[in-house]
């Protein structure tokens, strides 16, 4: 199927913004997948999006735009984040990392402002990606999430922050380590994901950013839980660590150009 021609019930195009609940979008899946995604590759192998055509002969990629008038298939590179463990401190039962309750308790990591300010100055999109399924479980209103992201949007220079409100078994598109969260992101800001990172502290982030093309840059806080499914990029011990690895790698890449 074309990408001109892949279209919802509401007759928009498939590749545009997806639905959103409480202003927080809920990516595509199914049939509506993004497969205007520059990095999408088909069974064949080939990029989807350089070989996909509509019904006129043209390039979709080329010739499709959001309803933002941008095109879709944007080189622009962007960082991908978690939120809980990476820009605030997570909550620690036995072990293991919890999101805080309230945008009261939310205690924004150290370095984080100075950390991100450092990819912003290279112009960089930093958009956060965040499963947060204690409001499928009940435990969490969305308000309650909401208030925690202006918190967040308040304090740190983040451009989004795109949220996964199910749990496991709900069987959703966008909850780590799927990829969907990242995908829309890509889209919505014209992000090519192969020229792009993930940061994170947990297996899902990494996962989540290796499905998506992205390289990936995990913050090992030593939780007791699984590893990657795959190994990362990098292992670092802190945000501003991260950072410095990733400048370092766009660096690298122009002094080679």
């Amino acid at each position: 199927m074309g990408i001109g021609t892949l279209r919802d019930h509401t007759g928009k195009n498939a590749c545009a913004t997806g639905p959103t609940q409480a202003g927080m979008p809920v990516p595509l899946g199914g049939a509506h997948r993004q497969e205007c995604l520059c990095h999408w590759e088909e069974h064949t192998g080939k990029n989807a999006c350089a070989t996909e055509r509509d019904h006129t002969g043209k390039n979709a990629c080329a010739t499709e735009r959001e309803h933002t008038g941008k095109n879709v298939c944007a080189t622009l590179r962007g960082v991908f984040l978690d939120r809980d463990g990476v820009l605030n401190e997570a909550v620690m039962r036995e072990g293991k990392p919890y999101p805080p309750g309230s945008a009261a308790e939310v205690k924004i990591i150290a370095d984080a402002a100075a950390a991100l300010a450092r990819l912003k100055a290279r112009g960089l999109p930093l958009i956060v990606v965040t499963n947060q399924p204690d409001v499928a479980r009940g435990a969490q209103t969305v308000e309650e999430v909401e208030a925690i992201h202006e918190r967040i949007r308040s304090e740190l220079p983040v451009d989004d922050v795109l949220s996964c409100l199910h749990d496991d078994g709900d069987g959703c598109t966008c909850r780590k380590p799927k990829p969907g969260l990242i995908l829309e992101g890509a889209i919505r800001y014209g992000i090519d994901t192969r020229r792009s990172f993930m940061i994170g502290d947990r297996w899902r982030d990494m996962d989540a950013g290796k499905s998506a093309g992205c390289r990936t840059v995990w913050i090992d806080r030593g939780y007791h839980e699984r590893g990657p499914s795959v190994a990362p990029d990098v292992r670092v011990g802190s945000l501003s660590e991260a950072v410095t690895w990733i400048l370092e790698q766009i660096d690298s890449e122009k002094a080679r150009t």
